[in-house]
């Protein structure tokens, strides 16, 4: 890490300091602690050129004596009879520019010496105060009369906190690591250094993926903590145990708290800003007012002094009565870390809280504290599906090994969580399937069949066989009435099978009709599927917008690993579509980076990478990202393979074997007929036509386009059509359908494709005019290197051509352009035709837009 801190996030603020030193008395900077106020001043006097420049910083210490803070500026007084002020004023009358650090604790003297340079001996001043805190008079004064503006510095945004960490850190920092620290800093500058400092001290903050990444808990060194200690101030015991227990039971009710501790010592600590109190709902809450005063609180608690504060959290709220959902959790936690958690009842229903809440560490904590209590075969039940959604299938199939079931409704429910486990975890899809038979079979209760037929179908869904999925739904269906989670769990399966079916309006219109779907598992599949289908229909916003959300949902809910690896590759590949191979790139190694070493995402992860990397022609890197799918991945559903199918496509087109690339697609694309899953039966297809073998998809597109819902494939068909039959004019017009939908790459490779087309026919002009339009859309695709764009050729000007066609852009007529530049009107005609004979545009609007891309 850098030993200097970036200067990042405040150029406005320098501008505007710079232009009140030029052109007034100077400026007062005003910010918390922390902020970053003595840093921008300096920087502001050190680009302001011409000045004469002298600069004190104020301390409680030189406060206690007359001009203290001008100490080492001033020398010794010649008499006692001499007017202070106006000798200190004399002797300083040479500055230019003075700077004033900590203009707050300025002792009276120095303060009014301040005042005075400023207003009448025409000294410019750039100083900074601490909001909150007692300031003199003549400080106040300076903006209170008019003499300089007062410039109120904020705590970092959260762009502006990314782009300090980047400068910091040397390289890209994964958003969601930029919005953790953001959080727990609160945009304070001087937190946010020390916070990374600490995460680089205990390794918590590591390269992953291209990434800067934190993972674990946040880390608080003694550093850190001895600075938050001196922002909290000295407090009295009394102070002390009302801070301990926000620090432990935050949010915590004001009323309750009074109670344990004082209502005068909590108004007093609200008074000093170290607890705010907010209305929610009907309470009044309280927390501490910055999150590491929390830490600093706690971290000064010893085990006893701890125990002792969260059995009184713990009792007061059961005294109080467990009267919402998370008052369960909260209990049960304290209960746990003071060593008094005896409930299994309790335990339980705070793990179901946790798990709701995807907060999985917790959630396998109280598990395992549940079973410890005797909470039998339901606490082992939970503890297995925490494990499956951490990602740690062994650990999940030795607890279900061991479990003791009691009823139909816990063997059901024990099936479905070692089946998922020893399907989506381990890879054994047999034996997930024979499972959920064999007990399926031994069960008479209707609602336990429907739940074993939702099981199956969800595995054939996942398997690929769309048919015996929708059938599983209709026996579903035919039993009868589900339970509300039952009848739940069909929404995304139906998702499911419409999307990837070629019913992607109709999965859009489900996924939308449930968009206020409260459990996170279902609300995640929705999402995902959504995402398949925006992308059939060619509606990328839509794409990005469920990706975004899903992304959103894995954060919320405890930094979901598997959501954060799906919802990253789905984000991903919009941003491929869309020609923005940068961002695509760093979203799959981000990803990637999360996989555990075997798992059943990894194909669809890998696959994208891989498919990416071969956008952008590296051939290499790709054939190595297909390398490991292959050994990382552990399950053959269709989301598994035909990611890297595809992939593979254009690994081997990018490397020069571009019949083993057609080869490769149609073999993908009769897979996917044969299975019915016409969602990447129309991409393999798609894919021949881009790679200059459309007589092989021509047809097979066209029934796809009366079989598929949405404008796309039929858009695709036409492109099929035109490349076929040699159609130059409808490739042109293709070329801006694609733009139309953000496909930037479909659309320079369509006009690529019509500049081979009119070059065929002899069309010089209609040709240029398709080259420029293809490099044109190219260029706001950085890095993308497909066979189609590898050939375009930069259209060039020389330097004369291009000062003509600058000012022609501009609007001026060939004879004032003749006349600026010295010319005949004849010659700027023919430097003027050249230039739209090279370009291919036939005016000055289309040739403004051509030129602002070339530049």
């Amino acid at each position: 890490m850098r030993t200097t801190w970036p200067f990042a996030g405040r150029m406005a603020q320098l501008a505007a300091m710079g232009a009140a030193i030029r052109g007034g008395r100077g400026v007062v900077v005003a910010g918390p602690a922390g902020v970053g106020k003595s840093r921008l001043a300096a920087r502001a006097v050190s680009e302001a050129a011409g000045f004469s420049v002298a600069a004190v910083r104020a301390t409680e210490a030189a406060a206690e004596l007359p001009f203290g803070a001008f100490a080492h500026l001033l020398p010794a007084p010649p008499s006692d009879r001499v007017n202070p002020l106006q000798w200190a004023a004399g002797e300083l009358s040479a500055t230019g520019l003075l700077l004033v650090d900590d203009a707050h604790l300025l002792d009276g003297a120095s303060a009014a010496l301040v005042h005075h340079l400023v207003r009448y001996g025409g000294v410019r001043v750039v100083a900074t105060v601490r909001t909150g805190e007692a300031t003199a008079d003549a400080v106040i004064a300076l903006w209170k009369d008019g003499l300089v503006p007062r410039l109120e510095l904020a705590p970092l945004s959260v762009e502006e906190a990314g782009d300090a960490l980047g400068g910091a850190l040397g390289g890209p920092v994964e958003e969601r690591t930029v919005r953790r620290l953001w959080e727990v800093s609160q945009g304070n500058p001087l937190f946010l250094r020390e916070l990374v400092l600490a995460g680089q001290a205990t390794g918590s903050l590591g390269v992953g993926g291209g990434s800067w990444r934190w993972q674990g808990e946040l880390a608080v060194t003694t550093r850190l903590r001895e600075l938050v200690d001196r922002r909290i101030g000295a407090v009295t015991d009394a102070e002390r145990e009302v801070l301990e227990l926000v620090a432990y039971g935050e949010p915590f009710g004001a009323e309750l708290l009074g109670r344990l501790g004082s209502a005068q010592v909590l108004e007093g600590l609200e008074d000093r800003q170290l607890v705010s109190v907010v209305v929610e709902g009907r309470r009044l809450q309280v927390r501490l007012a910055h999150p590491l005063y929390g830490q600093a609180v706690r971290a000064r608690c010893g085990t006893l002094r701890t125990r002792r504060v969260l059995l009184r959290l713990a009792e007061a709220v059961e005294a109080a009565g467990l009267r919402r959902r998370e008052d369960a959790l909260r209990v049960a936690l304290w209960r746990l870390d003071s060593g008094t958690a005896a409930d299994p009842r309790l335990l339980l229903e705070a793990c179901r809280v946790a798990r709701l809440a995807r907060d999985l560490g917790l959630a396998e904590r109280l598990a395992r504290a549940a079973s410890a209590a005797g909470g039998g075969a339901e606490a082992d039940l939970h503890l297995s599906r925490i494990l499956h959604y951490m990602d740690r299938y062994e650990e999940a199939e030795e607890v279900l090994q061991g479990v003791r079931l009691a009823d139909d409704l816990q063997r059901m429910e024990y099936v479905a969580a070692r089946s998922f486990n020893l399907y989506w975890g381990l890879g054994r899809e047999g034996e997930a399937r024979a499972l959920a038979d064999e007990v399926g079979a031994g069960m008479s209760e209707p609602v336990y069949r429907q739940g074993m037929d939702v099981l199956r179908a969800v595995m054939d869904s996942f398997a690929g066989d769309l048919v015996a999925a929708e059938a599983g739904l209709a026996r579903v269906v035919a039993l009868g009435p589900l339970p509300e989670e039952g009848a739940r769990s069909l929404t995304p399966l139906r998702v499911s099978v419409c999307a990837f079916d070629g019913r992607a309006v109709q999965a859009l219109e489900l996924v939308e009709g449930n968009s206020s779907e409260a459990f996170p598992s279902y609300q995640a599949a929705l999402l995902e599927y959504g995402v398949v289908a925006a992308l059939l229909v060619g509606d990328l916003r839509a794409a990005e917008r469920y990706s975004a959300a899903g992304l959103r949902l894995a954060e919320e809910f405890g930094a979901w690993n598997r959501a954060l690896v799906g919802f990253g590759v789905d984000r991903a590949r919009v941003c491929r579509l869309r020609g923005e191979s940068d961002e695509a790139l760093r979203l799959c190694r981000e990803a990637a980076a999360r996989l555990p070493r075997r798992s059943v995402y990894a194909g669809g992860c890998l696959g994208e990478l891989a498919h990416v990397l071969a956008m952008r022609g590296d051939a290499a890197a790709a054939g190595d990202a297909l390398r490991a799918a292959a050994e990382m991945t552990v399950s053959q559903g269709h989301s598994v393979v035909f990611p890297v199918r595809l992939a593979r496509t254009w690994v081997l087109a990018v490397g020069g074997d571009l019949a083993a690339a057609v080869r490769n697609g149609v073999e993908t694309a009769g897979e996917a007929a044969s299975r019915g899953l016409r969602a990447y039966e129309v991409t393999a297809w798609h894919d021949l036509v881009r790679l200059g073998a459309a007589h092989l998809a021509e047809s097979r597109l066209a029934r796809l386009a009366g079989e598929v819902e949405g404008p796309l494939v039929g858009l695709l068909s036409r492109h099929a059509t035109a490349c076929v039959s040699k159609d130059g004019v409808g490739l042109d017009a293709l070329s801006a359908e694609f733009a139309a939908l953000e496909l930037r790459v479909h659309a320079a490779e369509a006009a690529a494709q019509a500049a081979v087309v009119h070059d065929g026919e002899g069309n010089v002009r209609a040709a240029q005019a398709s080259r420029t339009r293809a490099w044109s859309l190219a260029r706001d695709c950085p890095g993308v290197r497909t066979p189609a764009l590898v050939r375009l050729v930069l259209p060039e000007l020389t330097a004369r051509q291009r000062e003509v066609a600058a000012l022609a852009a501009e609007g001026l007529t060939n004879r004032q352009i003749a006349d600026r530049l010295v010319l005949s009107i004849r010659t700027v005609a023919n430097h003027l035709g050249a230039v739209y004979e090279r370009l291919g545009v036939g005016d000055r609007v289309a040739l403004g837009e051509i030129l602002s891309r070339l530049d």
